[in-house]
C-alpha cells in the first residue's frame, strides 16, 4: 500500500525542528522510491522560495498570520509555477504554520516580551551556496547542508548550528568568540579559515584549519578534545567520542567552495562519497578493489565524463539508474 506523504515531518525537517529519529523517519520515507525524493526536493525548493517571507514574521507571531504570508507567498508565483505546486505547497503549508507557531522561543522579564527567532539557510542536494553573516563572516555550505543562527546573531553572540558540511571565514572579533555547533562537537574561534564537515548520515565529524587557531569541544561536557594550527584535522567518532588528530592540506578539504573537487590517492570508496554529494545522488560501490587509487580534479564535468575517466584510470562497470549509481569491478 503505497505511503501517504508525510507533509508535518518535511515542514518540520525544512523548519529545523525534526529530532534525531524524525529525521531518519523522513530519510526512510525518501529512499522508498525514487518519486519520494523528487518530491521531497521539490517541495524544499518551493520552502526556499517561500523562505524569506517566513524569516520575517512580526514581533508577537501567530499561526493564523504566519498562513497568510505562506498565502501571499502562493499567490505571487502563481503564474510561474503549475497548479500541482499551489496544491502541494498548500498542503504543507498549513503544517509549516502549525511548526512555527510553536518553535518561537521567548525571553521574559518584567516589563517586555521579545521574540528570538533564528533563520535557517539550505544547500540543496547537488548545489551549494554561500552567505555572508551580519558580521562580515563568510560561509560556504556544501550539497545537502544547512546553517542555523539567531536574529540576534553579532550583537551578544556568534553562534551557529551546521548540518553536513561548510567552510567557514570567520572575521575577527576578540571580544566575541564564533563558535559552530555541530551536535557532537563545537568549534570555537575568534577570527580564522577552516572547513567544519559533519552530515547526519556519517560517523565522524572532521575539523580542517587552514588558517588561525581553533578549539574543539565536546558538547556533552564541554571538555576541550584538541587546539588546532593551520595544516591540522581532528576527525572524532561520533558514537565513541574517540578522536585523532592529524596533518592535512585543509586547502584540499575546503576547494569543493571553489566549485572543484580533487582527488589524490583517494579510494573509490571516498571518491563515490564525495560524487554523489558532488552531483546529488547516491553512489553505491561493490566488489572492488578498495587499495586501488585516485587522482584527478573535478570541475563542470558530467558524471558519466567522471565515470568514463575512473574506467579508463582502473577498468570498472557503472550503471546508472535515476539518481542511483551503482560501481563495481570489472
Amino acid at each position: 500500500m503505497e505511503q501517504p506523504t508525510p507533509y508535518a515531518l518535511i515542514a518540520k525537517y525544512l523548519s529545523s525542528q525534526c529530532s534525531d529519529i524524525e529525521e531518519l523517519e523522513l530519510l526512510a520515507w525518501r529512499k522508498l522510491s525514487t518519486e519520494n525524493e523528487l518530491l521531497f526536493e521539490e517541495l524544499r525548493n518551493e520552502w526556499n522560495l517561500i523562505n524569506a517571507d517566513l524569516q520575517k514574521p512580526p514581533v508577537y507571531p501567530n499561526k493564523e498570520k504566519v498562513w497568510s504570508n505562506i498565502q501571499q507567498s502562493i499567490k505571487t508565483t502563481v503564474n510561474t509555477y503549475t497548479r500541482s505546486f499551489v496544491i502541494r505547497i498548500a498542503s504543507m503549508a498549513a503544517m509549516i504554520a502549525l511548526v512555527i507557531g510553536f518553535s518561537f522561543s521567548y525571553l521574559l522579564n518584567d516589563t517586555k516580551e521579545a521574540a528570538v527567532l533564528s533563520s535557517t539557510f539550505i544547500a540543496p542536494n547537488g548545489q551549494k551556496s554561500q552567505l555572508v553573516l551580519a558580521d562580515g563572516t563568510k560561509v560556504w555550505l556544501n550539497s545537502g547542508s544547512s546553517l542555523t543562527y539567531s536574529n540576534k546573531y553579532g550583537d551578544k553572540d556568534r553562534s551557529v548550528q551546521l548540518k553536513g558540511e561548510a567552510f567557514f571565514d570567520v572575521t575577527k572579533n576578540p571580544n566575541l568568540k564564533f563558535i559552530v555547533n555541530t551536535g557532537s562537537i563545537n568549534v570555537v574561534v575568534h577570527g580564522t579559515a577552516f572547513n567544519v564537515k559533519s552530515y547526519g548520515v556519517d560517523p565522524e565529524v572532521s575539523v580542517s584549519l587552514l588558517r588561525g587557531k581553533v578549539d574543539v569541544v565536546s558538547a556533552i561536557d564541554n571538555m576541550s578534545l584538541a587546539l588546532l594550527s593551520p595544516g591540522e584535522r581532528v576527525v572524532l567518532d561520533k558514537k565513541g567520542m574517540n578522536f585523532k588528530v592529524e596533518k592535512c592540506d585543509a586547502s584540499l578539504d575546503g576547494i569543493w567552495r571553489l566549485e572543484k573537487l580533487k582527488f589524490e590517492g583517494a579510494t573509490i570508496s571516498e571518491v563515490a562519497q564525495k560524487l554523489g554529494k558532488w552531483y546529488g545522488i547516491d553512489i553505491a560501490v561493490k566488489d572492488t578493489n578498495r587499495f586501488q587509487k585516485y587522482w584527478f580534479t573535478v570541475k563542470s564535468e558530467s558524471l558519466l565524463d567522471i565515470l568514463k575517466s575512473m574506467n579508463g584510470l582502473h577498468p570498472i562497470k557503472y550503471s546508472i539508474s535515476g539518481d542511483y549509481v551503482l560501481i563495481s569491478s570489472r
